[in-house]
């Protein structure tokens, strides 16, 4: 399979399931967005905004809830699910989102970095905050489950941010924190050393090699199944959201 670049999502995809990962980005398919993805989107929005007018790189309302009508608009995100939307902003704000914002340098911060192999690297990060010599990357999440705190520091979003931010900022010697504000829940933090960011390219480069490897993708069914591009070619997916829905019934 191809790898135009590695990502913390395609990395993520590529292991929850070869075959999605093949119809995504080899094939160029794209699946239904679910609601609730397009509501995160809109909370992203929101957050953006305001931050950007907290930090002066806009003019506007500094205040998230003001761009809710716009990100609305913006993600079409259903009526049913504007409650949750200002739930979420509103567990933010209350718990601090904007506390340390003097020290924000960006938000929606993009990565874009080659390994020593050539393989590139890319990702956004929601909001960058640098205290020097360590950094603090924020990440919006509106998902259901919190994280297993035993599994955060071995997902690819924050290595990559790790990584990234010292390439964006080399004066970043300290420690990297990856903070995952769960809305539903908490805030979940993770921190990275430099030798964590070095240990990481190592493997991030094995794994290019392993998708480029991949001649035969294979499915893997589960409850996302519906929202997949091969949903409707693929039998395995099929059988697997019929097997579960059994299951559940049972």
């Amino acid at each position: 399979m191809q790898v135009e670049h590695l990502s913390g999502s395609r990395i993520e995809t590529y292991y929850q399931c070869q075959l999605k990962y093949h119809g995504i980005y080899d094939l160029g398919m794209r699946g239904e967005t679910h609601p609730l993805t397009l509501m995160g989107s809109g909370v992203h929005y929101m957050f953006e905004h305001a931050t950007n007018a907290r930090i002066g790189v806009s003019k506007g309302s500094k205040d998230p809830m003001d761009y809710k009508d716009a990100a609305v608009k913006e993600y079409g995100v259903d009526e049913d699910l504007w409650p949750l939307m200002g739930q979420l902003v509103e567990n933010g704000i209350g718990w601090g989102y904007f506390r340390m914002v003097s020290k924000t340098v960006g938000c929606e911060v993009g990565l874009d970095f080659e390994l020593s192999d050539g393989t590139k690297v890319v990702g956004y990060i929601d909001r960058l905050d640098v205290d020097y010599p360590t950094a603090d990357v924020i990440d919006l999440k509106t998902q259901k489950r919190e994280f297993d705190d035993t599994e955060l520091a071995k997902k690819w979003q924050g290595r990559i941010y790790n990584i990234g931010a010292r390439r964006l900022y080399p004066n970043i010697t300290g420690k990297v924190s990856a903070s995952f504000w769960v809305l539903r829940h908490r805030v979940q933090r993770v921190w990275f050393t430099a030798d964590n960011g070095k240990s990481d390219e190592q493997e991030l480069m094995r794994i290019a090699d392993e998708i480029r490897g991949c001649k035969e993708p294979k499915p893997s069914p589960s409850g996302l199944c519906p929202w997949c591009p091969m949903y409707g070619k693929c039998k395995a997916s099929r059988q697997g959201v019929k097997a579960r829905f059994k299951h559940r019934r049972t």
